[in-house]
């Protein structure tokens, strides 16, 4: 296979040797096995990654997760910073959950291997301005594998100091929320407590709405 390397890395970004999804799939197994090697290939990876910045805004948003997850760990930070910035550009208009919840899977994980700090963009979820709440409440949110919240909480983690509004407003929305999605919404709301950024007197009225 070493011989034939280069040319099915090339061939990822000829249109004729695929559709879209195939070249993505074959993007993420080729960067598989060049990571699972002793020495990786900075060239051939430099190769995949710019392939994937390129294709994040061309469709098949899954695929192009799943090849950023495979890549995630190999990214220099300037790049890492950009294929972030242009997820949360396609978070801010998706609308639907299963490719919502790729986006953000993929911006946790970048978020965590790279500090990224996404302040704003975790405010604009919880005010409900990003196009998939339509301009609902984040509490009105149905579907109970939602990343929305995890994302959240990662965020939380990382950056504990300036997470103390974050979960203030998350306490306002624990007595709307289903019962469904109330463990989904105390995930980052324990990593709050976890890192003391929440108030005793807000602790007293997360409390009493769980108990009630």
């Amino acid at each position: 296979i070493e011989e034939k390397l280069p040319i099915l890395i090339d061939s990822i970004f000829d249109e004729e040797s695929g559709s879209r999804k195939k070249r993505l799939e074959r993007a993420e197994s080729l960067s598989t096995l060049l990571i699972s090697r002793k020495n990786t290939n900075q060239e051939y990876m430099n190769k995949i990654i710019n392939f994937a910045i390129d294709s994040i805004n061309n469709g098949e948003i899954i695929y192009i997760c799943a090849l950023i997850i495979a890549l995630s760990k190999h990214l220099e930070q300037d790049k890492a910073v950009l294929i972030f910035q242009q997820l949360e550009s396609i978070a801010r208009t998706e609308t639907h959950s299963t490719e919502l919840n790729s986006v953000l899977h993929t911006m946790k994980k970048l978020m965590k291997l790279y500090s990224i700090d996404a302040y704003d963009f975790v405010l604009d979820i919880l005010n409900g301005k990003i196009k998939y709440f339509d301009g609902l409440p984040v509490y009105t949110v149905q579907d109970p594998n939602t990343m929305i919240f995890l994302f959240v909480a990662k965020y939380v983690h990382q950056f504990p100091q300036k997470s103390g509004e974050i979960c203030s407003k998350l306490i306002e929305f624990v007595p709307n929320i289903s019962y469904v999605l109330l463990p989904s919404i105390l995930e980052p709301l324990e990593a709050g407590i976890s890192h003391n950024v929440i108030s005793s007197q807000n602790l007293v009225q997360l409390s009493s709405f769980v108990l009630d």
